[in-house]
């Protein structure tokens, strides 16, 4: 009666996952036995740079994973591709061949996070009693600048050599925490570039302020009359000299 009840009502909630992860290991199987792996490894070889494929992974798990609304199921669709690809592309280097891997379990992560049909959305909506809209346009936004932060600072840079991986941890982790101190607001308060921006507003009143109520410089002194007579008898001297001089020379 009451249990078996309860337990269809369960399995309404886990049939969906379910049926996905079905779908895609059966679409692993396919791919794998018609060799798509070494077709686009074939394909990609010439073309592409080593130091994208990790970049383009990690967006293409993104997208998946945001779609199906499952890790696993974009792990079951992609890893029978990625496995054959970053070995033929990467020439069997071992550390590229775990970092295009592991883009694929942080991608497939992005979905089971933020998407709408996701199974962890939508134990959370129910265990939270939040609505389902309002749950996804919440969390969307962090899952959304972790996923860019590990992107920009971690697939890209790490794929060209720029520094390794735990500099990129470093790097991300610091970006995502400022990100979070600048955009984001505790619950009854401002976002931090509001606040910073209110503090230089009011330096700058107060320097205003200050500027505007100091005195104005008084203009200097006039010179002593006595000066100033001196001045003009040496210049009329001056020029009685030089017109002497000059009749002088007109008699010559």
């Amino acid at each position: 009666g009451e249990a078996m009840d309860a337990w269809i009502e369960g399995m309404k909630d886990v049939l969906a996952p379910m049926i996905v992860l079905l779908l895609a290991w059966s679409l692993g199987d396919v791919l794998a036995k018609a060799k798509a792996a070494d077709f686009l490894s074939k394909a990609l070889q010439g073309s592409l740079p080593k130091w994208s494929l990790p970049a383009l992974i990690s967006l293409l798990a993104h997208v998946i994973s945001y779609a199906c609304g499952s890790s696993f199921g974009t792990m079951g669709i992609i890893l029978p591709l990625v496995g054959p690809l970053a070995k033929n592309i990467g020439g069997g280097d071992k550390k590229f061949l775990s970092h295009c891997i592991g883009s694929v379990l942080g991608g497939a992560l992005f979905g089971n996070i933020c998407s709408p049909i996701s199974d962890t959305t939508i134990l959370t909506v129910l265990a939270t009693k939040c609505d389902l809209q309002a749950h996804v346009n919440t969390i969307t936004p962090f899952a959304a600048i972790g996923a860019a932060a590990a992107l920009l600072l971690g697939s890209i840079p790490v794929g060209m050599g720029l520094y390794g991986p735990f500099t990129a941890l470093i790097l991300s982790t610091a970006a995502v925490y400022g990100t979070l101190m600048l955009l984001g607001a505790p619950p009854n308060g401002q976002p931090g570039w509001q606040v910073i921006a209110g503090v230089v507003k009011q330096k700058l009143e107060e320097r205003r302020s200050r500027a505007a109520s100091a005195p104005a410089a008084s203009p200097p002194p006039p010179p002593p009359v006595e000066l100033v007579e001196e001045v003009e008898a040496e210049e009329t001297e001056v020029e009685e000299t030089e017109e002497a001089e000059e009749v002088a020379e007109e008699e010559e």
